[in-house]
């Protein structure tokens, strides 16, 4: 019988112990929630590392400029998920925060991958995804860039670079993640609005007709590139793309 509870000890054990391991290697990077005047507070600390330790964790870096925090990093973490204020970084590289002071804002550097905010897939911000207010909210919407696109609208934003205001960012091409009716013209998924010299363009992704330039309506021909000089005013100024013959 004592035998039969050793055992028995022994697999208790060794399951909860195998358990314990793969739940401790189930997520593999690291997860900071943090209030930016609380880490700011550290300034006035006299060992400002160990006051950082309490809302960040071990294992960081950090800058500072005349007394003023500037930014946070976390240099062990290589490649691993990255969760900010419960905003998801995927295939993060020593990845770090920077602190605007003046702007009350913050961004989130070395990570790689779109990440998903309200109905935007930011994707190509470079370096660092900027735009995020002091309570961890990515607050930036797109310009008017393109003034035709539902401002509720799913969209893929590429090559992204946010405004000086750090109140709206501009993106090089954009890609509905979802059908839409544009200019009266009802656009399927996954196509894609990119800049070119003088405007917007896109291909028709099928036969139809859209709003064109001078209020009148424009054949679409599947496959052809159009493009226009979009504003807020004019929207829906759209054209055929000229040929390289028809330019000169």
């Amino acid at each position: 019988m004592k035998i039969t509870i050793f055992l028995l000890s022994i697999f208790i054990f060794t399951e909860k112990y195998c358990l314990a391991e793969t739940m401790s290697y189930s997520f593999p990077g690291r997860e900071v929630q943090f209030d930016q005047k609380v880490l700011f507070a550290c300034e006035t600390q006299k060992d400002i590392e160990l006051c950082l330790y309490k809302s960040l964790g071990k294992e960081i870096g950090f800058s500072t400029k005349e007394g003023k925090l500037i930014s946070v990093n976390f240099p062990k973490l290589r490649g691993g998920t990255f969760i900010v204020n419960g905003t998801t970084f995927k295939k993060a590289f020593n990845p770090s925060i920077k602190f605007n002071r003046k702007l009350n804002s913050y961004s989130v550097c070395g990570t790689q991958g779109p990440i998903e905010v309200g109905q935007y897939q930011i994707k190509g911000m470079g370096s660092c995804i900027c735009g995020f207010t002091e309570k961890g909210v990515f607050a930036l919407n797109m310009d008017d860039g393109y003034p035709f696109v539902p401002k509720t609208l799913k969209i893929s934003a590429n090559s992204v670079a946010c405004n000086s205001d750090m109140k709206s960012f501009d993106s090089g091409s954009i890609t509905l993640l979802e059908k839409a009716k544009i200019c009266g013209y009802d656009f399927p998924k996954n196509t894609e609005f990119y800049k070119i010299e003088g405007g917007i363009a896109f291909k028709a992704p099928k036969d139809g007709a859209i709003d064109g330039k001078g209020g009148v309506t424009l054949s679409l021909n599947k496959g052809v590139e159009y493009m226009a000089d979009v504003t807020l005013d004019r929207p829906c100024n759209w054209e055929p793309v000229p040929t390289s013959s028809e330019e000169d």
